[in-house]
């Protein structure tokens, strides 16, 4: 595939400021480094609150346990992409999957949207 002239040659986005057309590359990927570093500092801070969480009843040690492991388990995650857990694209692929797929079954039967149960959010489900 052809690069467009204004182009990043590694991610493909557009390319907008100055410095960058004459590098080639966006901002993010002339200083990838840096912004890894950034993402270190602010999962430091992440970790940092998590300590000043209370530990009194036994329902905080469980939540303050669950925010641990979600930390430890995304470090990687978000040093690399900014997001803490991987599933944030899998979900959102998989919504989407869903969505075409209930398109595709409602234009192929109109009466099929008869048959479907929709259910009335109130106050008395929420218990």
């Amino acid at each position: 595939m052809l690069r467009k002239r204004n182009q990043c040659k590694t991610c493909r986005n557009v390319i907008i400021s100055p410095d960058s057309k004459v590098s080639g590359r966006c901002f993010y990927c002339r200083n990838y480094t840096k912004i890894q570093r950034l993402r270190m500092v602010e999962y430091d801070g992440f970790m940092e609150q998590m300590e000043l969480m209370p530990v009194k009843t036994s329902f905080q040690r469980y939540e303050k346990r669950e925010v641990r492991n979600g930390l430890l388990f995304g470090r990687k995650n978000f040093i690399k992409s900014g997001y803490m857990g991987k599933d944030y694209a899998i979900n959102k692929r998989e919504q989407d999957k869903i969505d075409e797929w209930v398109i595709q079954v409602a234009i192929k039967n109109p009466e099929y949207e008869k048959k479907i149960q929709w259910v009335k959010m109130n106050k008395g489900m929420l218990k």
